[in-house]
Order: structure tokens, then sequence, then C-alpha cells
């Protein structure tokens, strides 16, 4: 039997390799249950190759996962190690993308190791730097941490889609909530990435920004993907 009790609340954890699989088999289900994914046939095939052989058997069997006719849903002891896990992956894949600028597949190999071993204050540390994101560079969302929940009350998000800003607002880019959209690959041509400076010119008839000397024009869909760092939180 694993049991993770201590090993997850140590301050310097440093889990064996069955605990290993046991946390990344949950952090993964996590976020296909985010994604409505449920059915065990399913989710055998996701963890296949990812964890070892026999992984979600042990999770039902050690009462993380409780099955109902085939489909699973987590445990009260399974759901906070899940959401942990999943919330570590996915803000130390941001990590990776927008400030060490790894290339995309040595991403996820190396965000795989770093969750099991940063701690809760690194991962708040992570979150803070990052600005909370909401999205991790695939669009899952990133669950929110009690870091997130505190600035949001005291001074309201301070990551917004570049979408929400106002005509004359400025602001940083901080990252993009999906790769996927071909537009986004034209933009980034021409220098519209993260750590670069937008000012926002007009948002109607046509929302428009002030890259340097250039003015883009977008579509609020494509400026919906775009989030920004506002200047000074304002």
């Amino acid at each position: 039997m694993i049991e993770l009790g201590d090993a997850h609340i140590k301050k310097y954890p440093i889990p064996t390799t069955q605990e290993e699989d046991v946390q990344q088999a949950l952090g993964i289900l996590w976020t296909q249950f985010e994604q409505g994914v449920t059915r065990k046939a399913d989710l055998e095939k996701v963890l296949e190759g990812a964890v070892r052989p026999g992984i979600l058997d042990q999770l039902i069997l050690e009462n993380f996962v409780f099955e109902r006719e085939g489909l699973l849903e987590l445990t009260s002891k399974g759901q906070n190690i899940a959401r942990d896990m999943a919330r570590r992956h996915l803000l130390t894949e941001r990590l990776l993308k927008d400030v060490l600028v790894l290339p995309k597949e040595q991403i996820d190999p190396n965000a795989c190791r770093m969750e099991h071993v940063i701690t809760p204050d690194v991962e708040e540390a992570i979150c803070i730097l990052l600005g909370h994101p909401r999205a991790c560079p695939h669009g899952l969302a990133i669950p929110q941490g009690k870091c997130c929940e505190e600035a949001l009350g005291q001074t309201g998000p301070v990551v917004v889609s570049l979408s929400a800003l106002k005509s004359g607002q400025e602001a940083g880019i901080a990252y993009f909530s999906s790769q996927d959209r071909p537009e986004l690959h034209k933009l980034l041509s021409l220098g519209l990435s993260p750590g670069n400076s937008v000012r926002v010119v007009q948002t109607f008839p046509a929302f428009v920004v002030s890259l340097g000397e250039s003015l883009l024009a977008l579509e609020d869909s494509l400026a919906s993907h775009i989030f920004v760092r506002k200047k000074n939180g304002k």
C-alpha cells in the first residue's frame, strides 16, 4: 500500500519512485476529469506509456479513485493530491515556456520531474512570478491557489486577456492561452511575443494595438487568447 500522507506534507518532499507514479497519475487524472473524460477505458489509454502499467487499478484499490459502472471519480483522499500535482505541473510548464523559453519537446518531460520536488513555497513563488496564470501552454485551466485568491481579492486580476484592456492602456505580454491558432504564429513573427509591451490604440470598430512603431489590428477572438500583465496593476 502506498501512503502519500507523510511524503506529501514534508517540508522538502523527496518521493519514492512508487510515490511519483501515484502523484503523476493523479495529476493526469485531474486534467482529464476537467475535460470531461471519466471512462476507465479511456483513462487507461491516456495513462498508458506515461505511468507504469496497472497504476489505475492501484489507485482504485488504495482509495484514491472510485469506480462506478466503468466511470471514475476522485475520492476525497485523491482529490487534493491530484489538484496539487496538476497545479504544479501546469505552472511549471508556463515557467519553462515563458521564462526559460525551453524548446517545446523539453517542456513536458521536465515539468513531469519538477512537479514532484518543488515545495508549496516555490509553487506559490512561481505563480506570483507568472502573474497567476489561468491556463497552461496547451490551454488547460490551472487550478487556483491561495495566492491567486488573495491577489484577486486585493487588487483585481493583474494578468488579463488583451481584449479586456481599454483604449490607452499599456501592458506586457505574458503568454498565449493557445498555440494552435495559425494567426498567432504570424503575430509572433511581427514581435507580438511574451515579454514585449503593447498599448491599446482603439477597441472599436477594430481592436488595434501599437507595438513599437507598428500598429496591429486584431480580431477580438484572437486578442482574447493573448494574456497580458497590466502596467502597475491598472
